[in-house]
């Protein structure tokens, strides 16, 4: 008898021995022979070559179908490398994906960051802003946090507003106050203005008042005459009508003289003792100054400067500058007389930090001299 059929089973002969399904010793013994020596007889059956789609696991497979050259295996498969699997990690069978096996898989869209995983860093690959860290992707890269890639990303308390970037507006999320062009942050959105926050915002031009609020008061800040109660704006300050008469304390003023004797210094005529006093030590000349800090802006009508216990030192003849800041330009009055107590007195409310005298006429047989300096609003 020909004997091909039984090559049906030919993938599971080894040695050809053929397992006996119901065919006598006799038939098997001479189909194995005629299968093994009679190699060129054309009725034998070849033996099929495996493929990746047979249903079984040979070749170079690692499990049926998968592995080796053929197409990954799926999880829980058995596998030799991390090649063999589609997660590409493999401990004796393929394992599932996860956010830290140091391998880019899953919905990740670079090592395990993007996709279910977290954002990824700048520079890594992306397929869209949720795969990076920044929520900023451009060309398959993830992208550095901006203030005008209309993301919230970075510090951002809000869509390219907060943190480092502009104040956000009412309604936008924030932190703390400085996160709001309001300044006013509550239960973490920005406020809109009033004029009873307790904060300078909106239009205001001080706190709670000026703008589209009620005016300020004398020595709040302004921008206009609408802003102060008074009608009265100058250099930024709401300024009184009239003089109170009230001298401004001292305390922490400060003075500089562009000459001074070792035992009368210009802090001398502001210590409140008729006993000390400065003295320039030197004969007056054009162009010697005395000058106060009063350490902020002040609100003053008038000053005055005591030299009566040595009337030959007050001063000849004398302009005064005004500053807010240091700088000296035009003076606000010049040609002012010296007396023993001399008063200059302003024809409307002033406002400075700074008071600078200084001589336009020499006086070559006296020093010039100040028991002490007043200044009354």
């Amino acid at each position: 008898m020909r004997c091909h059929y039984a090559y049906f089973f030919a993938l599971l002969l080894a040695g050809c021995k053929t397992p006996n399904f119901g065919i006598t010793t006799d038939t098997a013994d001479a189909c194995a022979d005629e299968a093994c020596l009679d190699a060129g007889d054309a009725d034998a059956a070849p033996i099929p070559t495996p493929t990746c789609s047979d249903a079984l696991k040979n070749g170079d497979e690692t499990d049926v179908d998968c592995g080796g050259s053929c197409a990954p295996c799926s999880v829980n498969q058995h596998c030799a490398s991390g090649a063999d699997c589609s997660t590409q990690v493999c401990t004796d069978v393929c394992q599932p994906a996860n956010c830290s096996d140091g391998v880019r898989n899953g919905s990740e869209s670079a090592v395990d960051c993007g996709g279910s995983c977290a954002g990824c860093a700048v520079g890594a690959s992306c397929n869209t802003g949720s795969d990076c860290a920044s929520g900023s992707c451009g060309k398959g890269t993830c992208l550095s946090a901006k203030c005008s890639d209309s993301v919230q990303n970075g510090d951002e308390t809000d869509v390219d507003c907060g943190g480092s970037c502009g104040p956000c507006t009412t309604k936008q999320g924030c932190i703390k106050a400085a996160d709001c062009d309001s300044l006013s942050c509550v239960s973490k959105h920005c406020a809109a203005p009033s004029c009873s926050d307790g904060i300078q915002n909106g239009s205001e031009t001080d706190l709670d008042c000026g703008g589209s609020c009620a005016p300020c008061m004398s020595g709040q800040t302004c921008a206009a005459v609408a802003d102060c109660s008074t009608a009265i704006c100058k250099s930024g300050y709401c300024l009184p009508k009239t003089a109170t008469g009230g001298m401004l304390l001292r305390t922490g003023w400060t003075a500089t003289a562009s000459a001074s004797t070792t035992n009368s210094t210009p802090a001398d005529a502001l210590d409140a003792s008729l006993t000390t006093r400065w003295s320039s030590g030197t004969a007056q000349v054009v162009g010697m100054y005395y000058e106060l800090d009063m350490q902020k802006p002040q609100i003053f009508f008038s000053f005055a400067l005591d030299s009566a216990d040595s009337p030959g030192d007050a001063p000849a003849l004398f302009d005064v500058y005004l500053s807010l800041d240091g700088t000296f330009t035009t003076p606000a009055l010049t040609a002012q007389s010296g007396m023993p107590t001399t008063i200059v007195t302003f024809p409307n409310a002033q406002i400075a930090r700074y008071i600078k005298i200084v001589l336009t006429n020499d006086k070559s047989s006296n020093w010039w001299g100040i028991r002490e300096f007043t200044v009354s609003y």
